[in-house]
């Protein structure tokens, strides 16, 4: 039990390492011809069109499901630490 609780950490950073150098891998790749980049133009449109739009869905969920924490079990403060982690994934994923 000891020992995981030193691996875990330097796991956890050897993944976001992993991660930073494969973005890093995958951004300085050719975009290819105009036709791939048109296509990948339109994928990205409509993804973040999806995004929009589940969003918008998801911000009602949190909302209502704010007020019944905070009304059904009588703990605001719950309900406050339910609103605040979930408006991290809020956040734009993009790194430009």
């Amino acid at each position: 039990m000891e020992l995981s609780l030193f691996i875990v950490p330097f796991v956890g950073l050897a993944g976001l390492i992993y991660a930073i150098f494969t973005r890093l891998y995958v951004i300085r790749q050719d975009p290819g011809d105009g036709k791939m980049r048109e296509i990948a133009d339109a994928i990205a449109e409509g993804a973040r069109a999806f995004l929009a739009s589940e969003y918008k869905i998801l911000i009602v969920f949190v909302a209502v499901l704010f007020v019944v924490i905070g009304v059904g079990i009588g703990n605001w403060v719950t309900a406050g630490c339910f609103l605040a982690g979930s408006a991290f994934p809020l956040q734009p994923a993009t790194w430009e």
